[in-house]
């Protein structure tokens, strides 16, 4: 079973058959499988300068920069970027947004909309210290930010 991780959901109901059955003594035992641990690959520092770049960088070429955006602030997958079509961006009163899969998510709007998304987006993801300082505003404020998205960094 070391290499058959797929099969385990057919074999532990197969071993509860014999075991009903009374082919199988009622202390055999099958270990669930393992799974390696995902790693996460980066540190929200190296995130956001990614961001950043995406955002900034005109020498990068538009897609790339849309694309990593996405990938960065929602978490949307590159097989799933790719298969956005035109449709697939609504604008309406001013606000742009995305639809992926079920979800509608908004990505722009008027300038203040704007830095508002991003706020709640980086507080979604980063303590309000770390908020605060990125973004140069106070770090009651950015508190506030965290407390919108629901996010609690207290113990």
């Amino acid at each position: 079973m070391v290499h058959g991780r797929g099969h385990y959901r057919y074999v532990y109901p197969f071993l509860n058959w014999t075991r009903a059955q009374g082919m199988t003594a009622p202390g055999v035992r099958l270990s669930p499988p393992t799974y390696p641990q995902r790693a996460n690959y980066l540190d929200p520092a190296e995130r956001l300068s990614h961001l950043r770049r995406c955002l900034d960088d005109d020498d990068l070429p538009l897609q790339v920069r849309v694309a990593g955006a996405l990938t960065l602030l929602f978490g949307i997958s590159i097989t799933k970027i790719v298969r956005l079509s035109r449709d697939d961006v609504r604008a309406e009163n001013g606000i742009v947004s995305l639809v992926v899969g079920d979800h509608q998510l908004t990505v722009a709007a008027s300038p203040f909309c704007r830095r508002a998304t991003v706020r709640l987006t980086l507080a979604a993801a980063l303590p309000g210290a770390v908020l605060a300082s990125l973004t140069g505003i106070e770090a009651t404020s950015a508190d506030v930010w965290t407390r919108r998205v629901g996010r609690d960094w207290m113990p």
